[in-house]
């Protein structure tokens, strides 16, 4: 069985592009751009890696977190966070409070960390 990676983020092309980069990795993808999607797709499948975009249309993607992360079923997967907006005080939250493995702003995470941790 291929691992799976459950996909949420509301752009289109974004999921597109990256479930491009997943299966040509060899991974099975589930996309989602809504965390009601996304909570119909945990119930149905097992997933090992959830990329969770910071801001969707229908709910905050911080809160999303917090609570895959405080339910027994969901709270094992790892979780990379993704948006084009995230701010320092956005990865700041991740980290201490929810402790995500891993946060990705595809323009400045390395510079928010840096102002965060200092």
């Amino acid at each position: 069985m291929r691992s799976h990676v459950l996909i949420i983020d509301d752009s289109l092309t974004v999921r597109m592009d990256l479930q491009e980069v997943f299966e040509g990795a060899g991974f099975a993808t589930t996309m989602c751009p809504t965390v009601a999607a996304a909570r119909a797709a945990l119930v149905q499948e097992l997933f090992h890696l959830i990329v969770l975009d910071v801001l969707l249309p229908d709910a905050d993607g911080i809160e999303f977190l917090r609570e895959l992360k405080a339910s027994s079923t969901t709270a094992d997967i790892p979780i990379m966070l993704l948006s084009w907006k995230l701010k320092c005080a956005t990865v700041c939250v991740a980290l201490l409070l929810v402790r995500t493995n891993t946060l990705v702003n595809r323009m400045s995470i390395r510079m928010s960390l840096h102002v965060c941790m200092n």
